[in-house]
This record gives structure tokens, sequence and C-alpha cells, in this order.
């Protein structure tokens, strides 16, 4: 699986870099009234800021790439090394922070997809107002601040209404290894997919109104419709 993400991550920013090329290449693409595109690569931006309905955001100094397609769309990589987000779609948002080499892509209107602490998590949502969340996170509470990491981590939606989140996101719990995927690309209502508070866990969807719960524990497997 960490193989399958490398390539995929590899050829994610390979597409970026030759969007950044072909763009800076093309005279009068900045100078458009109205852009709904934008990429920012390593704390650059491609195009101008002004009347741009897209947001792409890096840092420099981070290596990182955003690509952002879309009104109102947003795409983010910054607080850790060589991460890659990816927004298409009107209101899309993409998010790959806080971890390293990062991979997060949000294709359809609405849709959105995160990744949190930890590195090499991959979010990838494809449908409108579907979703993706993968890796650890951040809490602070009563007792300080606390980091949980969630690494290798693996989330996947596609169609339209799907949730996959694997890791552990809100869950204050370290988490690594773990796969959430939603098939449904035909359906209506959604499915949703759920993998972590565990680590090796697997939580699978294909079809449409089913909602796969590994969590809690380590080496859990929930793949709907079960056989």
């Amino acid at each position: 699986m960490k193989h399958a993400s490398d390539i995929g991550r590899l050829a994610g920013l390979a597409v970026g870099l030759g969007i950044g090329a072909a763009l800076a290449a093309t005279p009068g693409v900045a100078s458009a009234d109205d852009l709904d595109f934008q990429i920012s690569i390593d704390g650059y931006d491609l195009l101008p800021k002004a009347g741009n309905e897209a947001s792409a955001t890096t840092t420099a100094g981070d290596l990182g790439i955003a690509i952002a397609i879309g009104d109102g769309a947003s795409a983010t990589a910054t607080d850790g090394n060589g991460d890659y987000a990816f927004a298409d779609g009107t209101g899309s948002t993409a998010v790959s922070e806080g971890g390293n080499f990062d991979y997060a892509s949000a294709t359809g209107d609405g849709s959105a997809v995160g990744t949190g602490t930890g590195s090499f998590d991959t979010a990838i949502a494809n449908g409108t107002d579907s979703g993706a969340l993968a890796g650890g996170d951040i809490v602070t509470d009563a007792s300080g601040t606390h980091t949980y990491l969630g690494n290798d981590d693996f989330a996947y939606a596609l169609g339209s209404n799907t949730i996959a989140e694997s890791g552990g996101l809100f869950t204050n719990t370290a988490s690594s290894d773990d796969i959430a995927a939603v098939i449904d690309p035909f359906g209506t209502v959604g499915s949703t997919a759920y993998a972590g508070e565990g680590n090796f866990d697997l939580a699978a969807a294909f079809g449409d109104i089913l909602h796969a719960d590994a969590t809690e524990f380590n080496f859990l497997v929930d793949i709907l419709p079960s056989l």
C-alpha cells in the first residue's frame, strides 16, 4: 500500500508541475479578469490573487504543491514537507498539512478532503459533496496540547455524498496503516467507511446506503455488503 501511495503521489506532483510550466509559458493567462484557477508551489503563486475566485496556498521551503480549480475552490499544502493538495470543483476544499509527503485530492462540487498529522497519508474524494480524511490530529484539552500521529493512512470516497475516514482524526488516538474506501459511483444517498483508532484496520463499502466501520482495535475488517 505504501508503494502505491508513493506512486500516486509522485504522479500527482508531476501533473502539477506540468500544468504550472504550461501556464507559465502561455501568454495572457494570468491577465484574465476573473480567474477560477490557482497554483502555488513552495510559497509562490503562479497567478495573481486579485480577482481570483480560487485559492491555493503553500509555504516557502516546504516544497509543497497546491492546485485549486473552480469558483471558491481552496487548496492548502502547509506545515509539512512535500505535501500535495488538489481541489477541483465549485466550493471544493483540499487540505494537506501537519505531516510530510501527504496527498489530498478533492474532485467535485462541494467535495472536501484533508490529511492530518503523520506522514505518507492519502485522502481522495471524487463526487459531489464527497469527503475523505486520513491521518492523525492535534487536540488541545485541559491537560495541554497533544499530537496523535497517523502514518500511511488511506481514505478514498467515490460517488456523491460518500465519506471515507481513516486514521486517528478526531479520536485522540494514534492510528496508522488504516484503509477506508467507499465505491458508490451510481448511488444517490451515499455510503460511509471508517477505519482507525487502531492499526491496520480496513473498512470498505461497495454500493449505496452502506456504512462500514472498523474502529477502536487493531486488524479489524468490515467489508460491505458482506459475503
